[in-house]
């Protein structure tokens, strides 16, 4: 943010009317200029052991399902 350049001096970015392409005087990198305050991100969760536990049993039964029934994986024609 606030390292980009406007050698054209465009005066918006590509949304048009209302988006200015320079903020606070400097041009961002990218394809629109950030107009507003960054916010923080936010904690996700982790899964807990039990939740762990039930994707784990899950993925090895499909797993053993796949090799009973279909055997090799298929490959995709290019």
């Amino acid at each position: 943010i606030d390292r980009g350049a406007n050698p054209e001096g465009l005066s918006t970015d590509q949304r048009g009317a209302g988006f200015a392409r320079e903020f606070d005087g400097v041009a961002d990198i990218g394809a629109f200029e950030t107009q507003g305050q960054i916010r923080a991100p936010i904690a996700v969760p982790g899964l807990g052991r039990w939740t762990a536990a039930s994707l784990a049993g899950l993925l090895a039964l499909l797993a053993f399902w796949r090799q009973r029934l279909g055997g090799a994986p298929r490959r995709r024609a290019p």
